[in-house]
């Protein structure tokens, strides 16, 4: 019978656990990361995205489901991809600008994504491909719809934020004010469907054996190969199919 694959999940130095989570569950990544930050009094939630929901609801929901007494948001200002409309009144909610993390190059965009619980009994980190979005973490109803990898890491208290370079940028002072963000500008949408009818499929060379995956929407019996150099001429090869695939 058909099983949904566990997130990997294995025990490191003095009890702290590493765990990778990907959208193949019937849960979504931020749900799991929920589950494995558990009940434990929640200082503080750190969380760096370059995305967000228009609504900030993954944002508010990470929040709610952990109990943290303060959010730190750091966004790249410049950016205008933060909805400053839907910022919570809420004095706990703080943004911070990625630009003044140690090391950041303020010239280039922002990629970065991760997600810190603090807490007295030790930080939960998630961190990798999974923007602040329903979308990349699911909710507590709805499993992730991208196709998103995302690692789990325990720290002991307070180090997260200092590994990760984060501490000046966090500071009191280095708090933004609403007024100085730059108003959300939607980002184009990225015609998905379109795109995917254009794939050739994917290819792997060992050797001179090349193997062909082509795409689903496409007969490999009537389909034509030509290998272009960089110029784009023709390269001259003669081909031998192996196999039925």
């Amino acid at each position: 019978p058909a099983s949904t694959p566990g997130d990997a999940l294995v025990e490191i130095q003095d009890g702290m656990r590493l765990a990778l989570l990907h959208n193949d569950h019937a849960k979504g990544i931020g749900e799991r990361f929920i589950e494995l930050v558990g009940i434990r009094p929640v200082k503080r939630l750190v969380v760096v995205s370059p995305y967000w929901d228009s609504d900030l609801r993954t944002l508010r929901a990470l929040q709610q489901r952990t109990g943290a007494e303060t959010v730190a948001a750091v966004i790249q200002p410049k950016s205008a991809l933060y909805p400053v409309d839907a910022h919570p009144p809420d004095e706990g909610f703080g943004l911070f600008s990625v630009d003044q993390v140690q090391g950041a190059n303020p010239s280039r965009f922002a990629h970065a994504k991760v997600v810190v619980v603090e807490s007295d009994e030790g930080d939960c980190v998630l961190f990798g491909s999974g923007n602040c979005t329903e979308a990349a973490l699911g909710s507590a109803l709805l499993a992730s719809a991208n196709g998103e990898a995302c690692l789990f890491r325990d720290f002991p208290a307070g180090e997260a934020v200092q590994l990760l370079g984060l501490e000046t940028a966090l500071n009191e002072s280095a708090e933004l004010a609403i007024a100085d963000i730059p108003s959300f500008a939607m980002v184009d949408e990225i015609p998905l469907p379109e795109l995917e009818a254009t794939l050739p499929g994917r290819f792997e060379l060992s050797g001179d054996l090349l193997r062909w995956w082509p795409p689903t929407n496409l007969l490999p019996d009537g389909a034509t190969l030509e290998l272009l150099d960089l110029q784009e001429e023709p390269i001259p090869w003669n081909v031998s199919r192996i196999g039925a695939h």
